[in-house]
């Protein structure tokens, strides 16, 4: 059984709001005993104005979890247009029976599911500090003998009465702070992805002969650790990267050379070979890179990685001269992927050189410059490209 490679220290929040928001709904539905519900967050839409999301759905007499294609576009303003909105201004709890014959049901959505909504208990969802989150929907009341709703069963349902209201409210606070954090934590991916996008906006607008290489190295990387995970035989076996972990490489490769956005133009931009000092000042931009990363919350685990990112197999490289495995695994994946990726671009300086070219190339080098076992899974996913490319 494979193990995760533990130096990566990659947090696991991969879907973490949508585990939260179904886990949360999942809750209320078992409390209150009903068939479905649906859960909107509080969000800035583009003007910067506050407004409700459809986030997250279950519907169990038809068998729907999670929001419909058809639907993921739905948000409502906070206000007495819609019951949800209603509810995000009052704070406090609507119920609504007999909706079917008052009319009041969001007949849009039960076009769209072929559903039939009878009553609702509209909830906030407002943290022990006062703050709003969110609103909880939950629809259909269910018989106390927990006979499952159906859809064409037009005979009345149980009321929502002030007993469910409670029992809503019991775990309502506890639900909006951990639904809370985790939008925390989205807006926190949200801004990383800005931050690290912006960086290879700026060095390739720096550098435009290399337009398009820090997602080629992002790619080439992701797809060797993946290639990781499915070994099951030599000395790679026992390494496992979770989905956290790609992630984070995946930022780490697109930023290997964020640093470079300090070199001076002359450096940069020169086609020909470098002298002894314009060398020594290049091989500074992964201490420079690893520098600007470790300012940005929530991307320490990949400012090692960075650093080493020029490290060589056997110590020749920059800049702290590390060699084999005290060479953080990600950076050694990196360096492969990024000699690839250089081997195969037309540069001022040098043609640009055929897959089975460069991977000769990485062959010849294995064991010095590069992890020969990186070396070898790369092989594996050129071929791979070669044959879609057939295909």
């Amino acid at each position: 059984m494979k193990r995760a490679d533990i130096s990566w220290m990659g947090r696991e929040n991969i879907d973490n709001l949508k585990k939260t928001l179904d886990t949360t709904l999942e809750s209320f539905l078992e409390l209150v005993q009903c068939d479905a519900g649906s859960v909107f967050t509080v969000r800035k839409n583009g003007e910067g104005r506050q407004i409700l999301r459809f986030e997250a759905m279950i519907t169990r007499s038809i068998n729907l979890g999670g929001v419909p294609e058809q639907l993921r576009s739905l948000q409502f303003e906070i206000d007495d247009s819609s019951i949800v909105g209603k509810t995000a201004v009052q704070r406090k709890s609507i119920l609504l029976n007999l909706i079917l014959r008052d009319g009041q049901a969001l007949s849009c959505v039960d076009k769209i599911l072929n559903y039939a909504t009878r009553n609702i208990l509209s909830g906030p969802l407002v943290t022990p500090r006062g703050d709003l989150v969110g609103v909880v929907q939950l629809l259909n009341k269910l018989p106390q003998d927990g006979t499952p709703f159906n859809p064409r069963d037009t005979s009345r349902l149980p009321d929502f009465d002030d007993r469910d209201d409670r029992l809503f409210s019991i775990i309502a606070g506890q639900a909006a702070l951990a639904i809370e954090n985790s939008l925390l934590l989205d807006e926190q991916e949200r801004l990383i992805e800005g931050f690290v996008n912006a960086c290879v906006t700026a060095i390739e607008a720096r550098d435009p002969v290399t337009s398009g290489h820090s997602m080629r190295v992002s790619n080439y990387t992701v797809g060797l650790a993946e290639a990781v995970n499915r070994t099951d035989v030599g000395p790679l076996r026992d390494i496992l990267f979770t989905p956290a972990q790609l992630r984070e490489l995946r930022f780490a490769s697109m930023l290997h050379d964020v640093g470079k956005v300090a070199l001076s133009d002359r450096v940069l931009q020169k086609p020909g070979p470098l002298s002894d000092e314009e060398r020594r000042e290049v091989e500074q931009h992964s201490v420079t890179g690893a520098a600007i990363v470790a300012r940005i919350e929530g991307l320490e685990p990949i400012v090692p990685w960075i650093r080493h990112s020029h490290e060589h197999y056997d110590g020749s490289g920059y800049p702290d001269g590390l060699a084999g495995e005290a060479i953080p695994s990600a950076s050694r994946i990196m360096l492969v992927a990024d000699a690839f990726d250089v081997m195969c671009s037309s540069r001022p300086y040098q043609r640009a050189r055929g897959m089975a070219e460069a991977v000769e190339e990485l062959r010849r080098c294995a064991g010095t410059q590069f992890d020969p076992r990186c070396v070898e899974v790369l092989e594996d996913v050129v071929d791979a490209l070669r044959r879609a490319q057939m295909a």
